[in-house]
């Protein structure tokens, strides 16, 4: 029996569908990082962090992906973005996950935009 005081469950990425080592171009990128951005706010809504944290991430993901669909993104901005959002996450032990892969997409802008 569960008190009505308990938080909804929350998994990072319980459907599987984001995995940023699969990302070949500036659309899956922007893609994914939508899709993490989605995540953020699933988190939010289940409790596991504040509006301000969800706000602040979900503000470096947006800028992020939209920087991310440009023809000729700026590597240095994207990833400066990424950080951003890392930061803001980081030391949250359910979003480990999230703040890891945000630690991959830079590693792929790097080598794939």
């Amino acid at each position: 029996m569960t008190s009505s005081n308990s938080l909804p469950f929350y998994s990072y990425n319980a459907a599987g569908t984001i995995n940023v080592n699969l990302v070949q171009n500036n659309t899956e990128m922007g893609d994914a990082l939508e899709a993490m951005k989605a995540e953020i706010k699933r988190a939010e809504a289940s409790g596991l962090i504040s509006l301000d944290t969800a706000a602040q991430a979900g503000l470096s993901l947006t800028q992020a992906a939209r920087e991310a669909r440009m023809p000729a993104p700026s590597k240095p901005t994207l990833i400066d973005h990424l950080e951003d959002a890392q930061t803001a996450l980081s030391g949250i032990d359910p979003l480990s996950a999230l703040v890891d892969d945000l630690g991959k997409a830079a590693a792929v802008v790097q080598t794939v935009l």
